[in-house]
């Protein structure tokens, strides 16, 4: 039996550990893997940035390359006051979000765009009190995180995938655009091992699917990433 079998049966389509554990999901990734989402070890690196996120208590965020809703949907379950505004130009990735958010019982309170341009970043952002914007968004960091065009963004929590191998420069001008009115943390990918099997799956380790189970937690990205949180220094 496949131990993608063995976890479905056992668990189902719930998220299995991490900061949304127990949420319920869609069969399908876009944009990125399934099987670390369901075990919840999808970007464990970003653990301690994700609680600080939640702490903030945001009012609004506004997430920019939401895929199937993975943060979206794990961050209005973990914040039931927050509004959420989901961008994400792929259009089965913008349906796989609605179906989430509908299992989850979130839906109200998450609204699921398209293609997320300057004018629409500043829009979400209108009048939020305590915004935070998560986003990835294969190397439109650069265009859309510009605090020139968007204002709104000096008092906005950020957390952002930064894609070097795209633009190289990219991460040294998102530090210069905000180093004067944000302090930051800069997070690195890091491989995955046996170790960071989640709860009952580590048995996997001592067992013929301990390859298998490895496996399962790799996001197969094109090698080391790094994410920055950026905070902002005025409350």
């Amino acid at each position: 039996m496949r131990l993608r079998t063995v976890y479905e049966k056992l668990i189902g389509w719930r998220v299995l550990s991490g900061p949304f554990r127990g949420l319920r999901y869609v069969p399908e990734a876009v944009g990125s893997v399934h099987s670390p989402k369901l075990l919840g070890t999808y970007e464990r690196e970003l653990r301690p940035q994700v609680e600080a996120l939640v702490a903030r208590a945001p009012d609004v965020i506004v997430n920019i390359g939401a895929g199937e809703g993975y943060y979206a949907v794990g961050l209005a379950r973990r914040l039931p006051q927050t509004r959420l505004v989901a961008f994400e130009a792929d259009a089965r990735g913008r349906d796989l979000t609605g179906r989430m958010a509908a299992l989850n019982g979130v839906a109200a309170r998450i609204a699921v765009r398209g293609l997320c341009e300057l004018a629409d970043l500043g829009t979400a952002l209108r009048g939020a009190a305590r915004p935070v914007v998560v986003i990835d968004a294969e190397g439109a960091e650069d265009p859309l995180l510009d605090p020139v065009q968007v204002p709104e963004l000096r008092r906005a929590a950020i957390l952002v995938e930064v894609h070097d191998f795209i633009l190289p420069a990219i991460g040294d001008q998102l530090l210069r655009r905000f180093a004067n009115t944000h302090r930051h943390q800069e997070i690195w990918s890091q491989p995955r091992t046996a170790r960071d099997l989640p709860t009952f799956t580590k048995l996997a380790a001592f067992s013929p699917w301990r390859g298998q189970a490895v496996r399962a937690m790799d996001e197969q990205r094109p090698g080391p990433m790094r994410w920055f949180w950026f905070e902002p220094l005025a409350a």
